[in-house]
C-alpha cells in the first residue's frame, strides 16, 4: 500500500522513497492514483532553473543523466494498449501532479521497498511518463520497444527544463549496479542492463533472433568442414 502523502512540496517524494510498495500483480495494471493536488508554497524553480547535468532532448528539453544509480538509456514505449493491459514496468508508482522531477523519482526507485532485493529495496529499473508519473520495476515488458528520443517530449511537472516522457512513453533509466540475485536485467532482452555501456538493445524480434542463430550456426558449420579440408 501508498504511505500516507505530505502535501508539501518535495518532501513528498521523500517519504514516499521511504515508504515499502507492493508490487503490481500479474493479474491486473497498476492504475496511476490521482492524489489530492498538493499545496506548493512556492512556485517550481523550473523555468529559471540551469540545467547542466544531461544531453539535448526534443523541444529544447534536457535529458537527465547525472544520478549516481540509475543512467538513462532511452524512451522506451508504454504497453497499456497491449493485450492483457499490462504496464512497461511492473513495480511500484507514483503519480504526482505538479512537482515531479527526475532525481526524486530515481530517488523513490532507488529506496522503495522490494523484497526480491537481498537489500529489500530498490528497483532495476525507473522511468518517467506523462510528465507527472514516476514507475519503478524489476522487469520491462516484452512489448516495450526503443523508440527515438523525441517520442518522449513532456517536460516535468516540477521543472519545465527536463524530460519526463510523453504520451504513453517512458524515459527510461536502469540500475547500473544489479542486484545479483535479481540476475541482472531480469530476463528482458528489450534493455541492456550492462554497467560499461547502459545502452539498450534493439526491440527483441523473435523471427529475427532464430535469423540470427541460424545463420551463425551455419557458418560454424562451414568453417569447420574447410578446417577438416
Amino acid at each position: 500500500m501508498l504511505s500516507h502523502i505530505s502535501t508539501t512540496g518535495v518532501c513528498l517524494l521523500t517519504l514516499l522513497a521511504a515508504a515499502p510498495l507492493s508490487l503490481a500483480e500479474e493479474t491486473a495494471a497498476p492504475v496511476p492514483t490521482n492524489f489530492a493536488t498538493p499545496t506548493v508554497t512556492q512556485t517550481p524553480p523550473a523555468a529559471t532553473h540551469p540545467v547542466h547535468y544531461g544531453h539535448e532532448g526534443p523541444n529544447g528539453l534536457t535529458i537527465v543523466d547525472d544520478h549516481q544509480k540509475f543512467k538513462y538509456i532511452g524512451c522506451y514505449s508504454d504497453t497499456t494498449p497491449a493485450p492483457g493491459n499490462f504496464r512497461s514496468l511492473d513495480g511500484p508508482f507514483v503519480h504526482i501532479p505538479g512537482i515531479m522531477q527526475v532525481t526524486p523519482c530515481l530517488n523513490y526507485c532507488t529506496n522503495a521497498g522490494n523484497s526480491n532485493s537481498s537489500t529489500g529495496k530498490g528497483w532495476k529499473y525507473a522511468g518517467l511518463e506523462f510528465s507527472k508519473e514516476c514507475w519503478c520495476g524489476d522487469n520491462l515488458n516484452k512489448h516495450s520497444y526503443h523508440m527515438v528520443d523525441s517520442v518522449c517530449d513532456m517536460p516535468c511537472a516540477g521543472n519545465n527544463k527536463t524530460v519526463c516522457g510523453g504520451h504513453l512513453a517512458l524515459t527510461l533509466y536502469n540500475a547500473t549496479a544489479p542486484d545479483a540475485n535479481n540476475g541482472g536485467n531480469g530476463g528482458n532482452s528489450n534493455a541492456d542492463n550492462s554497467a560499461s555501456t547502459n545502452q539498450p538493445l534493439p526491440p527483441a524480434d523473435d523471427a529475427a533472433i532464430r535469423a540470427v542463430g541460424l545463420g551463425l550456426m551455419g557458418l560454424t558449420c562451414a568453417l569447420a568442414f574447410t578446417l577438416t579440408m
